[in-house]
């Protein structure tokens, strides 16, 4: 007689149910903190691309030693993108041989609200805002979806640039 018994391989059907539901569980209380966590990286990146366009054109006027313009790309329209520009006539619009030195968009349905409809913003050779002095300016960043991701970018007269949270009311 024989009585070996043959080795049994895989799962049983019990094994197999109980892992997945440990897994639909996990699933389950992780997904909405993934999307949480999506959402907040778009939010940052789209602000962040602004604030270093705002960055690049103040370093780019000081060092080339001229105006260089920080703008949208058509009209006050700001969430179609943005572009960086060395404005060498000193104008403050673009001009056919003035160059291109960024460009930078969103693709979310974010929005940008410029202080008082500003269609551009130029840096002088010495780093400040081509404004009046004491003057600064608010840009908001809004998200459609949590205002927790919004933020508010000020720029003053010196030419420093800064984001904070916006306060939610909601």
């Amino acid at each position: 007689m024989n009585t070996q018994t043959k080795a049994q391989n895989g799962f049983t059907l019990i094994e197999m149910l109980t892992a997945m539901a440990v897994a639909a569980i996990l699933l389950g209380s992780a997904g909405p903190n993934f999307f949480e966590f999506i959402g907040s990286s778009r939010s940052a990146t789209e602000y962040r691309s602004l604030l270093s366009s705002l960055q690049l054109a103040r370093s780019e006027a000081i060092t080339r030693g001229t105006s260089v313009t920080v703008s949208a790309k058509t009209g006050a329209n700001w969430h179609e993108g943005f572009q960086v520009w060395a404005d060498e006539d000193g104008d403050g619009t673009f001009d056919a041989g003035e160059e291109i030195i960024d460009v930078a968009g969103f693709n979310s349905a974010s929005t940008l609200i410029e202080a008082g409809d500003t269609t551009s913003f130029t840096y002088t050779a010495e780093g400040f805002l081509n404004a009046v002095t004491g003057t600064s300016f608010v840009i908001s960043y809004r998200t459609s979806d949590n205002c927790k991701w919004d933020r508010d970018i000020s720029l003053v007269y010196t030419g420093h640039v800064s984001a904070r949270e916006r306060a939610c009311t909601e």
